[in-house]
């Protein structure tokens, strides 16, 4: 594999990049949560760095510069995971507090792909 892919993936799955994911998280009362801090913390540096591995292969098939590439990339991510948790049903949150979350999550993904992983990924 290209090493440029496996700079991607630890990049994705970096401290700069996952902290504000796990700072957000850990902010949600345990109360709220129907899963356990320990899937969370295994699955969500996972995840960030198969998307930007993934953003990677697929921006350098289709030849996107990188700001686009992140930009969409930050549009699946959020679409992903707000399916994801909704459908799984992952929260026990009311109508107020899922609007609050899902602003969050869209203000986090759009800042972490388009201002932190754009300036320190591939």
């Amino acid at each position: 594999m290209d090493k440029e892919y496996i700079n991607a993936f630890i990049v994705g799955s970096s401290w700069p990049v996952f902290i504000i994911y796990f700072l957000l998280y850990f902010n949600i009362a345990n109360d709220k949560k129907k899963y356990s801090n320990e899937n969370y913390a295994i699955l969500a540096p996972l995840y960030l760095g198969l998307v930007n591995l993934i953003s990677l292969y697929i921006g350098k098939k289709l030849g996107l510069q990188n700001n686009l590439r992140h930009f969409l990339t930050a549009i699946f991510a959020i679409m992903t995971i707000i399916t994801f948790v909704k459908y799984n049903n992952v929260y026990d949150f009311s109508n107020d507090e899922w609007i609050q979350y899902y602003t969050i999550v869209i203000l986090v993904y759009l800042f972490v792909f388009n201002f932190i992983l754009h300036h320190i990924g591939p």
